[in-house]
Order: structure tokens, then sequence, then C-alpha cells
């Protein structure tokens, strides 16, 4: 018979485990948590990007700021070393500048003849672009500005003798080296160092010629200190100004992402419930397909056979279906099975299972039942089936009817194969009796 054969290609189809416990699988449970531990993994790795992405991108600020102002430091002193030379020079395009001889102006006494008298009997006196330099730094020093310190490895004046940094600095402009900057703290204060060459002049070959040098020659160089600590703590103020920005963009970021990925996640939540009821549902008639209706017929058997339980099986295949779709086409035949679908669904219990195994045959497994309640039930959709389909194309009088086999579980039973082949069989006979009918396939 063809429902014979046609159970026989599910066996094929399905592999069932009617022995030992059920899955850890098959209640949700472990792909639950493999799901769950997808997306903690998830929202870890966005975190960690996100985190390290951020800190890239404010670290980069931060050292760019730092660069900026170092390089502002480096501007600034540049451009007092430049003045300096630049009125150094001008002091020496002169050959010296006469200042008003007053009290507390001392006259160089490297130069020959230093003063000058005028004829109204004031004196003047020369200041060299060495003195004028001296003079210039001790008055933007106690103004609270910049310093500069004239200094030399072999300098005339004792003052001008350079310290440990400023020598250093002298024997790399010897080597080769343009400039050196760097900072010193005195105290609590933060200081930036600057310095660079101080070549040889023609004019300056008046006091120094005796020295050996010569125009071009590194006579030796011209040291500007000045204080940064405001700029310093600006910077500070900046990096930490940077870094709670930081946070807080990470959080915020942190946050809305994670709205958009439990959003997701509910999203696909949905999407997989409704595809798991796609997976286990027949489309055309709502009923459960095949695969799951075997699936939780295996797990019902295993849970009866455990609690010593009735259980039992409807196999129901409608009379002569074909001629249905042959006379009055498909879509006529769609309607009468979604109608079966229907009545089995109203008939049987809620904690029943049915299901649609293919073409027109159902299956329904009934549990807590004894053969005689199976049979019952049977005949009861029986004559639902009788009475309730209605085919708008057929003439009138036209009914539709099912025949439907009846087995319990035995205690012989291995598996559900035993108590579908026993229904399968008073199929068989219910058919071969003239169709209509229910045959009930009793046990010892």
């Amino acid at each position: 018979m063809k429902l014979n054969r046609r159970w026989r290609s599910l066996k094929g189809g399905l592999s069932l485990k009617t022995g030992g416990s059920i899955s850890p699988a098959a209640d949700g449970t472990r792909p639950r948590y493999k799901e769950l531990r997808f997306y903690r993994a998830f929202a870890i790795s966005i975190a960690i990007t996100l985190g390290l992405s951020l800190a890239a991108i404010f670290i980069g600020i931060a050292v760019q700021g730092h660069s900026l102002i170092r390089e502002e430091l480096l501007a600034r002193a540049r451009a007092h070393f430049n003045f300096i030379l630049i009125t150094r020079k001008w002091n020496s395009n002169y050959g010296g500048v006469f200042v008003l001889k007053t009290e507390g102006v001392e006259s160089n006494p490297f130069l020959e003849n230093p003063d000058l008298s005028t004829n109204d009997g004031r004196v003047l006196t020369n200041r060299t672009p060495e003195i004028m330099t001296r003079e210039i730094s001790r008055t933007a020093e106690s103004a609270g500005g910049v310093k500069f310190h004239l200094t030399s490895l072999n300098p005339l004046n004792p003052e001008n003798l350079p310290d440990e940094w400023e020598a250093r600095a002298l024997r790399l402009f010897e080597s080769g080296v343009l400039e050196t900057f760097d900072d010193y703290r005195e105290g609590k204060k933060l200081f930036y160092r600057y310095m660079a060459p101080l070549r040889v002049e023609k004019s300056c070959l008046i006091c120094h010629a005796k020295q050996g040098y010569r125009a071009g020659d590194i006579r030796g160089g011209i040291s500007i200190g000045f204080e940064f600590g405001s700029t310093q703590e600006k910077l500070t103020h900046n990096i930490i100004s940077i870094s709670i920005a930081a946070l807080l963009t990470g959080f915020l970021l942190f946050g809305m992402i994670t709205i958009y990925v439990l959003r997701l996640k509910r999203q696909l939540d949905k999407a997989g419930r409704q595809l798991q009821i796609m997976a286990r549902t027949d489309i055309l008639t709502g009923l459960w397909n095949r695969g799951h209706l075997l699936e939780r017929f295996s797990e019902e058997f295993l849970r009866a056979r455990r609690q010593a339980r009735p259980l039992g099986c409807l196999v129901l295949d409608l009379d002569h279906f074909k001629s249905v779709n042959d006379r009055f086409g498909h879509p006529a035949g769609d309607r009468v099975l979604r109608q079966v679908g229907a009545i089995l669904a109203a008939e049987v219990r809620k904690y029943d299972i049915v299901g649609r195994i293919g073409g027109e045959e159902f299956l329904i497994v009934v549990t807590e039942a004894p053969l005689v309640s199976l049979v019952d039930l049977a005949e009861r959709i029986r004559v639902a089936v009788e009475k309730g389909i209605r085919i708008e194309e057929a003439p009138e009088g036209f009914t539709m009817t099912v025949s439907i086999g009846v087995a319990d579980m035995s205690a012989a039973d291995a598996n559900i194969d035993a108590i579908i082949k026993r229904a399968d069989d008073a199929l068989y006979r219910a058919k071969k009796e003239g169709r209509n009918r229910v045959i009930g396939s009793w046990t010892p």
C-alpha cells in the first residue's frame, strides 16, 4: 500500500533516536547557551574594538596637541634668539652704542677707550653687543620674562662661563649641530631652554681678533630660557579633558551600540522563532510537519515507556483524494486539506500532537489514552470530516471521507515504528473494507 511505502520513505529520511535520554539540544538549552555566548563575545569584541579605536583617536589628539605645544615653544625660543641676534647686529653695525654713564653704569673693562666726554661735561660709555645682551637679559628676567645668556667655551668675561648644559651644547655646535633645546625645573617652576651658536662677524673682531677668531667662526652661543609652566598646565588640562571626553564618548557609543545589539538580538530572536515555527510547521495546513511530528512522537514514546503510561496514534488517509484534484483542480484539493487540518486541530486535546505526514495523510499522537478512547476520537474525526468538508466546485451531495487506522503502544514495542506499522495495517484494512471507517489494532 502507498502509505506503507511512504512510511518507509519517512524512516529513510529521518534518524529517530528512540533509546536513551533526549539530547540536550532537544529542549533548546545548549543552543540557547551558545547563542548567549555568541552575543556576549560579540558585545565584548565591539567594546574592545571601540575602546581601542577611541583610545587611538584620543591618544593621537593628545600627542598631536603635545607636539603642537612643543613646536610652539621651539618657535617662540627661535623668535627670541633671532630678536637678540638682530639687536646685536644693529649694535655691532654701529661699533657699539654709547649710553649716558650714570650711577650704576660701569665702563666696559675689555675696551681700551670705552668712554667719551661731551662738551657739556657728560660722560658716555660704549655698550658692546655682549654687554647689551647681558643687560637686556637682566631687565627681561626681572620682569619675569625671557632670560638670555651669552656664553662661550673660551670667554673673555667670566660672567659668560657656560654651565654644564651650555657647555655640552657648545661642544655639539662644534660638531655641526645647529640648535639644541630641553626642559628644566627650578623648584616648582618649569622652564624651556634653547641654545643656538653665535658666529663671529667682522664687527666682533674688535674685541675677539686677539683670540684668533675669524669672521664666520663659532664664537659661542646664546642660551635662552623662559617659564612655560602655564602652558604645561594647559597641556595637562587638555589631556585630562580629552581623556574625560574619550571616556564619556566611549560610554555613550557603547551604550548606543548595546541598545542596537539588544534590538538586533530581539529581532533575530523573533526571526529565529518564526524560522523554527516554519521549520516545524506544514505551510498548507498549519499543523506540524512530518519531521517535527515524528520527533515529538519519539519523545512521547520515551516518556510513556519510562512512566508506564498509555500512548497511541491515529493514521488518517483521505478517500479518493486524487479524484478531487483531477475533477476540481489542485486549489480545491488544497482547500480540502486545510479544512481537514482545522477539523483535526479542533477535535484533539491541546497536549496531543497532530501533523501532516505528506499528501493527504495525517498522523495524530494521543497521550494518556487507551485504545478505546483512541477509537472514539477517530470516529469523531471521521464523522466531522464527512459532514464538515465542503467543495464549492463539487455538485450537491458530494462528500469527502477519511479512513483511519488506530494503534496503541505495547510492552514489546522497541520504538515508534512498531506502533505506526500496526496503525498503518489497520488503515489498510479500513481501505480494503470499503473506506470511510475506523479500524483499531488491539495489542495484547
